[in-house]
């Protein structure tokens, strides 16, 4: 008798095999999971370094902008340590656990630095700055990370090529009485014309359309009063006298003016308007008398050690009387630093000794001296006319004694120090 064959086909054995399998995959994934976990705070602290290093790398560029800006010779920071101006220095009040930063400058003669800077290469090397531009690299480190800045630091106006310098598109000079304009580069508070260390500057700095005029309108007998840079020759020499050293500059422009004042007015110490109705006039001695009390008064315009940038908006004045009322009018006023006169005219009644840089700019506007005493600038003047149609006398003197208008570097860097006309431009990360 045959019985038929059966097959077992129960599946209690694959149930201890799955799930172990199954076991096997979940520990896995929980090991996944608790080393994912594991390293969360790894990367946290990672990001967080990473940024910290970024903050402390931006606050060396803030520190090196604030040397930068109160230095008047780039040349000497590059040519210290190498263009090193700081390793491994920690934030004011931290420690070197919150982070460090280390800044070097340098010069923008590299291949491609015109990319970055967006001007020409510098004609100096390493260690000479001659177009106020120089590219920093701040790197803060913390906890081992480490993150970099690159920035351009530029001086917002160029070498200022003359005693006088006259920008605009419209020049007109008027000077009739006893000026002496020396291009020889002298110390601050010092007689001794050419004393000073830098090389010497025109007398008179013109817009190149304008330099033929402006020598026809001076008298010879002025003009031998009139010393600087010879014109024509390179690197600059003493020797010019008269119409040899009135010189036509294309490289410093009304623009240049107009974008410099456009930037500092607004970092001024001391901000005045003058209109018709209401001119500023200052009577002898008010200008810098109060200085000594209190440096914050509004008629102290600056001292050699705490140069001021004093701004003066007018606005209203007829123009074809440009000193009567004269927007600004002072007499004997003495101080230091930047002094701004936009869209009027100045009147300097005698001046005991002003040091730095004077500028009116704008339309229809004007510079005069006069009267009856002994008048010293250091620094240099910059009248620059920006109307197409130039109704005043840009540049007069009217009498009085002797009045001396000095260039000096010492006192023109140290105006721009004062005024921190310092800009950081090409911001990049890596």
């Amino acid at each position: 008798m045959n019985l038929p064959m059966r097959t077992n086909r129960g599946q209690g054995g694959v149930a201890l095999p799955l799930a172990l399998f199954a076991l096997v995959m979940l520990s896995g994934l929980l090991l996944a999971f608790l080393t994912m976990a594991g390293m969360e705070p790894t990367i946290a602290a990672n990001l967080g370094d990473t940024a910290r290093a970024r903050y402390v790398a931006d606050a060396g560029v803030e520190w090196a902008y604030d040397q930068l800006a109160a230095s008047s010779n780039w040349s000497a920071i590059l040519a210290a340590n190498g263009g090193t101006m700081a390793t491994n220095m920690t934030l004011p009040g931290l420690t070197a656990t919150n982070g460090i930063f280390s800044v070097t400058a340098r010069n923008d003669i590299q291949p491609n630095d015109n990319q970055i800077t967006g001007q020409p290469l510098d004609t100096g090397n390493n260690v000479t700055d001659n177009n106020n531009v120089v590219i920093l690299t701040s790197a803060g480190t913390v906890n081992g990370v480490s993150r970099q800045i690159q920035v351009v630091v530029s001086r917002l106006i160029p070498s200022i090529p003359g005693a006088i310098n006259l920008p605009g598109a419209q020049t007109k000079v008027s000077l009739p009485g006893n000026m002496e304009i020396y291009g020889l580069d002298t110390m601050p508070g010092s007689s001794n014309k050419g004393d000073g260390p830098c090389a010497p500057a025109y007398g008179l700095a013109v817009h190149p359309s304008n330099e033929s005029a402006v020598e026809a309108s001076i008298k010879d007998s002025q003009k031998t009063k009139i010393l600087g840079r010879l014109e024509g020759i390179n690197p600059p020499v003493a020797g010019g006298v008269g119409d040899t050293t009135i010189e036509g500059d294309a490289s410093f422009t009304s623009k240049t003016i107009t974008d410099f004042v456009d930037t500092v007015k607004g970092k001024a110490h001391v901000s005045l308007t003058s209109t018709a109705a209401s001119p500023l006039e200052y009577g002898d001695g008010v200008i810098g008398g109060s200085c000594a009390a209190d440096w914050n008064s509004p008629t102290c315009w600056g001292t050699p050690a705490k140069p001021k940038v004093v701004y003066v908006k007018a606005s209203g004045f007829d123009p074809s009387q440009p000193f009567n009322p004269s927007s600004v009018k002072a007499e004997n006023p003495v101080g230091a630093g930047i002094l701004i006169v936009e869209d009027g005219t100045l009147f300097l009644k005698g001046v005991s000794g002003w040091q730095g840089i004077i500028i009116v700019t704008g339309k229809n506007v004007g510079f005069d001296i006069c009267c009856g005493r002994i008048h010293d600038v250091w620094g240099a003047i910059i009248v620059n006319e920006t109307s197409s149609v130039d109704l005043v006398v840009n540049v007069g003197y009217t009498g009085g004694q002797h009045t001396n208008i000095y260039y000096s570097c010492q006192a023109i860097n140290n105006a721009l120090a004062g005024a921190r006309a310092v800009r950081l431009t090409s911001w990049r990360e890596f």
